[in-house]
């Protein structure tokens, strides 16, 4: 897939705000030197009186996704 089939940055930006707003405990934009690397998105919820967990991390380039900053992340959400 390339960039254009994600849509408009600007749309997607706007709606991950709309989010960190709603849920700034659940929605987590991930900033390195002032630019945007990826998010977070953490949910807990119970569930037959455990609770339970669920991550999704969007890491935006190689570098990052190769470097560091992908276990740093992990270690955040949990």
């Amino acid at each position: 897939m390339a960039d254009k089939d994600f849509g408009n940055e600007d749309e997607y930006l706007g709606w991950l705000e709309k989010q960190i707003d709603l849920f700034p405990e659940e929605f987590v934009l991930v900033i390195e030197n002032r630019t945007p690397i990826g998010q977070l998105e953490l949910t807990e919820r119970e569930y037959e009186g455990n609770k339970i967990g669920y991550k999704f991390m969007v890491l935006n380039t190689k570098k990052t996704w190769r470097g560091g900053s992908r276990k740093k992340l992990h270690e955040y959400a949990f």
